[in-house]
């Protein structure tokens, strides 16, 4: 570069309506400040329409449609979908795209900018607490769950967090099985509210998991999952039956003792499962039951509002 084609870089001496400026910008060392640093950089990139790479310290060509050298190791991994990968290409795209886009971490295709920025978003978000570092080092291992937890012990709840982690970190394996295992809930226990406590909303679950641990300690139960079972629902319909009422109207899925029993079932397989997996440690559970709690609350309000609408066109009709 000539002594004055290097002025051709600076910011002030460039159209940037033609042009994209070349920035200089130093970025704290720390995890928070990287992701702070991307997620400013992901959306200028994303509303712009311009490409933006961000180097370490020498520039290189690089033709992707965002680059973030500095990515830390967990970020990189919690956005490596994103990245363009050559096993997502048909033989054919694979080679008209490698002779553009290098194959490299952290490439970001321009179509998947916009799932970027919001991840980004969310793990700002998640810093911003004590147990950032936490949800974020989970989240691999337990997709949405983590972040439903996180919410659960954060002073500011904000549900569209958790649905938004359901999107981008799905529980593939569980999701199915445990949205189940709510919705057989919401057949039995009404609808608590939207300021109960953590204790109300795991209120079916905490009940069928405690017969769960204490059944295993007798050995003659060890191997009769029916008595298990049994056993659980039995302790279900128990502590139903005594106190305030806790049921649902017009729940589904036959008379209350055979909602109990297909509620029971449904844990006790889909925990055992778990436990065969070595996956039933006091984390996991943690996260079970903010997972549960949530998907609990959406089913129950659901089933909640079913019935008042019921009741408001069975009253509408007797007023005909």
């Amino acid at each position: 570069m000539s002594g004055k084609d290097w002025k051709k870089v600076l910011p002030w001496n460039i159209d940037v309506s033609q042009h994209f400026p070349f920035v200089l910008e130093s970025i704290d060392p720390g995890f928070d400040s990287a992701v702070d640093a991307m997620h400013r950089w992901a959306t200028f990139a994303l509303h712009s329409g311009n490409p933006v790479h961000i180097f370490i310290s020498s520039q290189r060509d690089c033709r992707a449609s965002f680059l973030f050298e500095q990515t830390p190791p967990l970020i990189r991994k919690l956005l490596a979908d994103l990245s363009v990968r050559s096993t997502d290409l048909s033989p054919t795209v694979k080679k008209r795209v490698e002779e553009f886009v290098p194959q490299e971490q952290g490439v970001i295709r321009r179509n998947r900018l916009p799932e970027l920025v919001k991840r980004l978003e969310l793990f700002k978000n998640i810093l911003r607490s004590n147990y950032g570092h936490d949800v974020l080092t989970a989240i691999p291992g337990f997709g949405w769950w983590a972040v439903a937890w996180f919410q659960q012990v954060s002073d500011k709840k904000n549900t569209q967090q958790i649905d938004l982690a359901r999107e981008e970190y799905p529980m593939d394996k569980h999701s199915s099985t445990l949205e189940h295992i709510a919705y057989l809930a919401a057949q039995i226990q009404r609808y608590p509210g939207g300021d109960a406590g953590n204790s109300d909303k795991t209120f079916c679950l905490d009940i069928v998991l405690e017969q769960f641990d204490t059944s295993k300690r007798y050995p003659v139960l060890q191997k009769d999952a029916t008595a298990r079972i049994a056993g659980m629902a039995g302790e279900l319909e128990k502590r139903f039956d005594s106190g305030r009422s806790r049921h649902a109207k017009n729940g589904e899925g036959g008379n209350f003792s055979e909602r109990y029993h297909k509620f029971a079932q449904a844990v006790f397989e889909f925990v055992s499962l778990c436990e065969k997996e070595h996956r039933l440690d006091a984390r996991f559970r943690r996260f079970l039951r903010a997972a549960y709690s949530h998907l609990f609350m959406e089913k129950s309000l659901a089933h909640s509002r079913k019935n008042k609408e019921k009741e408001s066109t069975t009253a509408q009709g007797s007023l005909l």
